[in-house]
Formats: C-alpha cells, sequence, structure tokens
C-alpha cells in the first residue's frame, strides 16, 4: 500500500496558526470555460509537470500560461470523444448520472469536460514527483483534492456518486483482497456505475504497448472480474478500450445466495479540518451556503472571517424571530506584499 502518499493531520508541533496567501504574482483566473484550457504561468509556477510528463502532452507552456491539450495521450482522440465512448455504453444524458468520482486524474480533464454535460465529477490523485498536480485541476476551477487509495476510507459519504471512473489510474484493483473495490462500492449509489480503462482491459490487442506480457495482464483482468462477481456487481459491456460494472439496487438476494464477502479493515479519517478545506477546494470568488441555527451560524461566521471570506447571514423568508438562518460566505481575492525583487521584475 502506498501509505506514506496519504494525506495525514500535522503533528501539535506542525500546526500552523495563520493563512497563507496566494503569491504576490498571482492573477485573477481566467472566467470558465476558458479557463479549462488554459492558466495563467504565474499562478502556478511550476514546469515539472509539463517537462515529467511532456511525452504524454498533458500540458504545455505557452508564453505566459499553460495550456491543457484536450487529454493528451490518455485520450487519443481527446477528452470529448472518450465520453462520447462513454455515453454510448451508459447513459450520460437523461439526468440518471449527475456526479462521478475521478480516481487519478491527470489534470482532471475528463472531469472538466463532464461539466458541460451536467455532471461534476470530484477528483483525486496523490502529491508525486512532479509538483502542484492538484493545482492545475483547482486553478481552472474543477473539483479536486490530494487523496490515493490507500489504508484509509476516502473521505466521501456512501452512495455519494453515480458514477466511477479510472483511467490508467494505477491502483491495484484486484490486490488486499478486493480494498479498493469495495470502497468504490461503498460511495456509489445503488445501481451506479464503475467505468475502467487502459491496462488490463482490452489487453489482448494492447499488450504490446503496455510492456507487459499476456499472461500478467490476463491474470490482472480475471481477478478484477471476480473481485467484481464477490461484490455483485453486473458486467455491463466491455467495448474496444472501456469495460463498464453497475452495482446491484441491493446486495440482500446476493448476499443470501453466496457466502458474504470478507471486507477488509478501512480506517476512517478523524478530523479533516471541514472549513478549512473549503478555502483549499473553493475557487476565488466562490462561495458556500450554510444554514443552522445562529449560534452554529455565528461560530462559524467568527471562523471563515478569519480567513478572509466575506460573510452576510440572511434572514428566512418566515421572519427574523425564527433561530435558524442562512449565511452566504465568499471567498476573497488577496495576495502577499511584494518582495523587492518581485517589484523591480514587475517594473521592467
Amino acid at each position: 500500500m502506498m501509505k506514506f502518499r496519504e494525506r495525514h493531520c500535522p503533528n501539535m508541533e506542525e500546526l500552523l496558526h495563520c493563512l497563507i496567501p496566494a503569491p504576490s504574482m498571482y492573477k485573477l483566473p481566467f472566467k470558465w470555460p476558458k479557463s479549462r484550457d488554459c492558466v495563467w504561468f504565474d499562478n502556478i509556477p511550476h514546469k515539472e509537470l509539463s517537462i515529467e510528463k511532456g511525452h504524454q502532452n498533458w500540458i504545455k507552456v505557452e508564453g505566459d500560461h499553460f495550456r491543457f491539450p484536450d487529454g493528451g495521450t490518455m485520450f487519443a482522440l481527446g477528452v470529448d470523444a472518450y465520453i462520447d465512448d462513454i455515453n454510448e455504453l451508459i447513459p450520460l444524458t437523461n439526468g440518471s448520472i449527475r456526479t462521478a468520482l475521478d480516481t487519478g486524474y491527470g489534470v482532471a480533464s475528463w472531469g472538466a469536460y463532464l461539466l458541460k454535460r451536467d455532471i461534476i465529477a470530484m477528483s483525486f490523485a496523490p502529491k508525486d514527483t512532479h509538483e502542484a498536480q492538484v493545482w492545475f485541476a483547482l486553478e481552472p476551477g474543477i473539483p479536486a483534492m490530494i487523496g490515493i487509495m490507500g489504508s484509509k476510507r476516502l473521505p466521501y459519504p456512501a452512495r455519494a456518486f453515480d458514477m466511477a471512473h479510472c483511467s490508467r489510474c494505477l491502483i491495484p484493483w484486484s490486490k488486499y483482497d478486493g480494498l479498493y473495490l469495495i470502497e468504490i462500492d461503498r460511495v456509489l449509489r445503488p445501481g451506479g456505475y464503475w467505468v475502467l480503462s487502459g491496462p488490463p482491459i482490452h489487453w489482448k490487442n494492447s499488450w504490446k504497448g503496455w510492456d507487459r506480457t499476456q499472461e500478467d495482464l490476463k491474470h490482472e483482468q480475471d481477478d478484477i472480474e471476480n473481485v467484481a462477481k464477490r461484490l455483485c456487481w453486473k458486467k455491463v459491456i466491455e467495448k474496444g478500450g472501456l469495460a463498464v460494472w453497475q452495482k446491484p439496487i441491493n446486495h440482500i438476494d446476493c448476499i443470501k445466495s453466496r457466502k458474504a464477502h470478507h471486507k477488509p479493515h478501512m480506517c476512517k479519517s478523524s478530523n479533516a479540518d471541514e472549513f478549512c478545506s473549503f478555502d483549499e477546494i473553493s475557487c476565488v470568488e466562490g462561495s458556500v451556503v450554510f444554514r443552522d441555527d445562529l449560534e452554529v451560524i455565528e461560530k462559524i461566521k467568527s471562523i471563515v472571517e478569519r480567513m478572509k471570506w466575506i460573510t452576510k447571514i440572511i434572514d428566512l423568508e418566515s421572519g427574523t424571530l425564527r433561530k435558524e438562518k442562512i449565511m452566504v460566505a465568499v471567498k476573497s481575492y488577496w495576495t502577499s506584499e511584494a518582495t523587492e525583487e518581485e517589484d523591480e521584475i514587475e517594473s521592467n
């Protein structure tokens, strides 16, 4: 397991008690949908990803901005065409799929292009050798976070997503007694779909390009199929480079007909510093709406205002005498003060 890449709460001596401002050179991001295709270089001053993943064409440096070339080699014909292929296998346009989970997302182009189809995707990937991978998702305005399938549960409630997706995400789905597919089963709603592309799917035709043996790839797919059967998933279809499974509406009949599948222990994370997480994942000028008793609202207000958010408390339509209130909090735009060196660069 890749426990060393899991997020963790800092020890008491590591805790920070101040907000870290954006760099002084930071610019207001491009508006959507332009931000889907490019972001300012000054806002993410790291070239490592464009160099290390240059052969995969994820991201390019072009003058004062980065450009995202529509999915790179992960989606040879572009992200839109890849999503069209999925839509031929399961319904993406009838409103039955509204939320999706992308595991191991590159620069989150899959989630970005789902938005115009009225599907919102949460993407996660680990912090690895190249810098700021999650930053390249958050800066355009795509929901994303640092995370990994490890020894802890994902920070999402059960039955939260209509679809889960993996495209060459390198997660060992069949290992550890099916631990990671069991976690996908937990967060999928009844009747939800799991979409898998890349190794080992379509191995009979693609194995030479993956630098793996046919025996190894067949064994991996057989193991995945076995775990899916033990979870009572139905294999909907395998076509080309895509395979789709569906979680049953309920597991009762399946559990009665076979020995219950042993579920390995997966730790629940403790305090996730929820309000700080809002600040991490929200875009500049993004907003959060709270509804609760005034006492609770006041406590939340004191926290978010320390993070330099702008707040406004609103009475419900039934009148000012009700204890329950609504508060709108908007993340404000602010940066650190420029250093002398940065002032010189800007003046030149």
